[in-house]
Protein backbone atom coordinates (compact mmCIF):
# COMPACT_ATOMS: atom_id res chain seq x y z
CA UNK A 1 0.00 0.00 0.00
CA UNK A 2 1.42 3.55 -0.89
CA UNK A 3 1.86 5.54 2.13
CA UNK A 4 1.63 9.08 2.03
CA UNK A 5 5.24 9.94 2.58
CA UNK A 6 5.73 7.32 -0.37
CA UNK A 7 3.39 9.30 -2.45
CA UNK A 8 4.96 12.45 -1.59
CA UNK A 9 8.49 10.89 -2.65
CA UNK A 10 6.77 9.82 -5.87
CA UNK A 11 5.56 12.99 -6.56
CA UNK A 12 9.17 14.52 -6.22
CA UNK A 13 11.04 12.93 -8.71
CA UNK A 14 7.83 13.78 -11.20
CA UNK A 15 7.90 17.46 -10.54
CA UNK A 16 11.51 18.86 -9.45
CA UNK A 17 11.85 22.01 -8.54
CA UNK A 18 12.13 24.44 -11.58
CA UNK A 19 9.35 22.70 -13.08
CA UNK A 20 6.88 25.28 -14.95
CA UNK A 21 3.02 25.35 -13.69
CA UNK A 22 0.33 26.46 -15.69
CA UNK A 23 -2.68 27.25 -14.22
CA UNK A 24 -5.78 26.83 -16.56
CA UNK A 25 -8.26 28.84 -15.03
CA UNK A 26 -6.22 32.04 -16.06
CA UNK A 27 -3.22 31.44 -18.05
CA UNK A 28 -0.75 32.39 -15.19
CA UNK A 29 2.33 30.57 -15.58
CA UNK A 30 4.79 30.13 -12.78
CA UNK A 31 7.84 28.27 -11.25
CA UNK A 32 7.42 24.99 -8.90
CA UNK A 33 9.74 26.10 -5.69
CA UNK A 34 9.34 22.68 -3.82
CA UNK A 35 6.91 19.74 -2.90
CA UNK A 36 6.94 19.77 0.69
CA UNK A 37 6.20 17.16 3.21
CA UNK A 38 2.59 18.41 3.28
CA UNK A 39 2.16 17.66 -0.71
CA UNK A 40 1.83 20.83 -1.36
CA UNK A 41 3.20 22.67 -4.94
CA UNK A 42 4.86 25.58 -4.14
CA UNK A 43 4.98 27.87 -6.48
CA UNK A 44 6.33 31.06 -7.37
CA UNK A 45 4.11 32.68 -9.51
CA UNK A 46 5.52 34.96 -12.34
CA UNK A 47 3.41 37.42 -11.15
CA UNK A 48 5.16 37.80 -8.40
CA UNK A 49 3.46 35.64 -6.08
CA UNK A 50 4.11 32.97 -4.11
CA UNK A 51 1.00 30.77 -3.23
CA UNK A 52 0.47 26.55 -3.10
CA UNK A 53 -1.64 24.77 -5.16
CA UNK A 54 -5.00 24.07 -3.81
CA UNK A 55 -4.65 20.40 -5.67
CA UNK A 56 -8.98 19.57 -5.10
CA UNK A 57 -9.77 22.89 -6.64
CA UNK A 58 -7.05 24.32 -9.05
CA UNK A 59 -7.30 22.86 -12.39
CA UNK A 60 -3.30 22.97 -13.69
CA UNK A 61 -0.69 21.38 -16.25
CA UNK A 62 3.24 20.96 -14.74
CA UNK A 63 5.67 20.65 -17.40
CA UNK A 64 9.01 19.03 -16.10
CA UNK A 65 10.76 18.15 -19.94
CA UNK A 66 13.63 20.64 -21.33
CA UNK A 67 12.34 23.22 -23.44
CA UNK A 68 12.63 22.56 -27.20
CA UNK A 69 14.37 25.26 -29.27
CA UNK A 70 13.21 27.15 -31.95
CA UNK A 71 15.25 29.80 -34.20
CA UNK A 72 13.59 32.00 -36.66
CA UNK A 73 16.14 33.52 -38.80
CA UNK A 74 15.91 37.15 -40.71
CA UNK A 75 18.29 39.58 -42.34
CA UNK A 76 20.69 42.12 -40.39
CA UNK A 77 21.91 45.76 -41.86
CA UNK A 78 23.79 48.26 -40.52
CA UNK A 79 25.50 51.91 -40.81
CA UNK A 80 29.14 52.32 -40.01
CA UNK A 81 30.84 55.28 -39.23
CA UNK A 82 34.49 55.48 -39.34
CA UNK A 83 36.95 58.00 -38.18
CA UNK A 84 39.06 59.83 -40.27
CA UNK A 85 43.13 61.05 -38.95
CA UNK A 86 41.72 63.67 -36.54
CA UNK A 87 39.27 61.27 -35.09
CA UNK A 88 36.06 62.69 -36.14
CA UNK A 89 33.39 60.61 -37.17
CA UNK A 90 32.33 60.44 -41.05
CA UNK A 91 29.19 62.51 -42.26
CA UNK A 92 27.98 59.66 -44.17
CA UNK A 93 28.09 56.05 -43.24
CA UNK A 94 29.04 53.16 -45.28
CA UNK A 95 26.01 50.31 -45.30
CA UNK A 96 26.67 47.00 -44.17
CA UNK A 97 24.76 44.27 -45.00
CA UNK A 98 25.11 40.34 -43.51
CA UNK A 99 28.68 39.21 -45.33
CA UNK A 100 30.16 42.78 -44.29
CA UNK A 101 28.90 42.93 -40.64
CA UNK A 102 30.47 39.06 -40.07
CA UNK A 103 33.68 40.38 -38.22
CA UNK A 104 31.56 42.20 -35.81
CA UNK A 105 29.15 39.16 -34.19
CA UNK A 106 31.00 39.20 -30.81
CA UNK A 107 30.28 43.47 -30.38
CA UNK A 108 26.78 42.97 -31.65
CA UNK A 109 25.74 40.03 -29.42
CA UNK A 110 27.01 41.93 -26.65
CA UNK A 111 25.18 44.92 -27.81
CA UNK A 112 22.32 42.56 -27.87
CA UNK A 113 22.96 41.76 -24.32
CA UNK A 114 23.20 44.81 -22.73
CA UNK A 115 19.97 45.84 -24.56
CA UNK A 116 18.26 43.28 -22.52
CA UNK A 117 16.18 45.54 -19.71
CA UNK A 118 15.79 43.84 -15.93
CA UNK A 119 12.57 42.96 -16.54
CA UNK A 120 13.52 40.90 -19.68
CA UNK A 121 16.18 38.36 -17.81
CA UNK A 122 13.94 35.17 -17.52
CA UNK A 123 11.43 35.54 -20.55
CA UNK A 124 13.27 38.33 -23.15
CA UNK A 125 10.29 39.21 -25.62
CA UNK A 126 7.78 37.04 -24.54
CA UNK A 127 7.53 39.86 -21.22
CA UNK A 128 6.11 42.21 -23.05
CA UNK A 129 3.74 39.45 -24.75
CA UNK A 130 -0.04 40.86 -23.53
CA UNK A 131 -2.17 37.85 -25.22
CA UNK A 132 -4.19 35.68 -23.22
CA UNK A 133 -3.44 33.08 -25.60
CA UNK A 134 -1.65 29.66 -26.03
CA UNK A 135 1.66 31.57 -26.85
CA UNK A 136 1.68 32.98 -23.65
CA UNK A 137 2.57 30.01 -21.94
CA UNK A 138 4.07 27.68 -24.44
CA UNK A 139 7.00 30.46 -25.96
CA UNK A 140 8.59 30.07 -22.17
CA UNK A 141 11.01 32.93 -23.58
CA UNK A 142 12.79 34.52 -27.13
CA UNK A 143 15.52 36.61 -27.37
CA UNK A 144 17.10 38.61 -30.25
CA UNK A 145 21.00 36.74 -30.74
CA UNK A 146 23.29 36.80 -34.47
CA UNK A 147 25.05 33.40 -36.14
CA UNK A 148 26.80 33.66 -39.19
CA UNK A 149 25.55 30.94 -41.96
CA UNK A 150 28.04 30.77 -45.01
CA UNK A 151 29.87 33.46 -43.99
CA UNK A 152 26.62 35.99 -43.56
CA UNK A 153 25.81 37.29 -40.48
CA UNK A 154 22.15 36.53 -39.60
CA UNK A 155 19.70 37.88 -37.09
CA UNK A 156 18.17 34.84 -35.08
CA UNK A 157 14.90 35.07 -32.86
CA UNK A 158 16.03 31.80 -30.18
CA UNK A 159 12.92 31.06 -28.96
CA UNK A 160 12.06 28.38 -26.07
CA UNK A 161 8.89 26.33 -26.16
CA UNK A 162 7.14 24.20 -23.35
CA UNK A 163 5.05 22.44 -25.76
CA UNK A 164 4.98 21.94 -29.53
CA UNK A 165 3.09 25.15 -31.40
CA UNK A 166 0.47 23.89 -33.79
CA UNK A 167 -2.40 25.68 -36.23
CA UNK A 168 -1.57 29.21 -36.99
CA UNK A 169 1.00 29.72 -33.65
CA UNK A 170 3.70 29.43 -35.76
CA UNK A 171 2.32 32.92 -37.41
CA UNK A 172 1.13 34.59 -34.54
CA UNK A 173 5.03 34.05 -32.94
CA UNK A 174 6.18 35.21 -36.05
CA UNK A 175 4.11 38.22 -36.16
CA UNK A 176 4.75 39.22 -32.86
CA UNK A 177 8.41 38.75 -32.83
CA UNK A 178 8.23 40.35 -36.17
CA UNK A 179 6.94 43.45 -35.03
CA UNK A 180 9.17 44.07 -31.81
CA UNK A 181 12.01 43.47 -34.09
CA UNK A 182 10.68 46.44 -36.56
CA UNK A 183 8.70 48.80 -34.26
CA UNK A 184 9.32 47.23 -30.60
CA UNK A 185 12.82 46.35 -29.02
CA UNK A 186 14.59 46.69 -32.52
CA UNK A 187 13.41 50.74 -32.58
CA UNK A 188 15.56 51.40 -29.53
CA UNK A 189 18.30 48.76 -30.41
CA UNK A 190 18.90 50.30 -33.78
CA UNK A 191 19.65 54.02 -32.04
CA UNK A 192 22.55 52.06 -29.65
CA UNK A 193 26.30 52.77 -30.43
CA UNK A 194 28.14 49.89 -30.83
CA UNK A 195 32.00 51.01 -30.50
CA UNK A 196 33.82 48.81 -32.98
CA UNK A 197 37.58 49.68 -34.33
CA UNK A 198 37.88 53.21 -35.39
CA UNK A 199 34.16 53.73 -35.98
CA UNK A 200 30.72 53.28 -34.70
CA UNK A 201 28.26 50.74 -36.04
CA UNK A 202 24.64 50.78 -36.05
CA UNK A 203 22.56 47.72 -36.28
CA UNK A 204 19.16 47.27 -37.68
CA UNK A 205 17.05 43.87 -37.10
CA UNK A 206 14.17 45.26 -39.84
CA UNK A 207 14.86 47.20 -43.10
CA UNK A 208 11.60 46.83 -44.75
CA UNK A 209 13.44 45.69 -48.09
CA UNK A 210 12.07 42.71 -48.68
CA UNK A 211 12.26 41.54 -45.03
CA UNK A 212 11.44 38.27 -43.66
CA UNK A 213 11.66 36.24 -40.75
CA UNK A 214 11.46 32.65 -41.33
CA UNK A 215 11.54 28.92 -38.85
CA UNK A 216 13.97 27.80 -41.66
CA UNK A 217 17.51 27.93 -41.60
CA UNK A 218 19.88 30.68 -43.22
CA UNK A 219 19.97 28.18 -46.29
CA UNK A 220 16.76 27.87 -46.78
CA UNK A 221 15.83 31.21 -46.52
CA UNK A 222 14.33 31.68 -50.10
CA UNK A 223 12.03 28.88 -49.17
CA UNK A 224 8.01 30.21 -50.02
CA UNK A 225 5.26 29.77 -47.90
CA UNK A 226 7.51 30.75 -44.60
CA UNK A 227 8.14 34.30 -44.22
CA UNK A 228 6.71 36.79 -42.51
CA UNK A 229 6.60 40.58 -42.65
CA UNK A 230 5.49 43.17 -40.20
Amino acid sequence: MLTFQKYVHFMRTQFPPGSRVLLLSDGTMGTLKEIDSAGRFLVNWDTGKRTALNLEDDRFRIFQSDPMELKLYFPLHGNLYTRNEWGDLADDPVELTGGDLSPYLGDIREALQENQLPEEQERGLMHWYRESDTLSWKVKSAFFDVEIQDGQLWGVADCQLLESLEGDELNRLTTYLAGQAADGWGEGFEQQEIPVGKGLLYVHLWDGQDWEMTATGPEQHESPGMGMSP
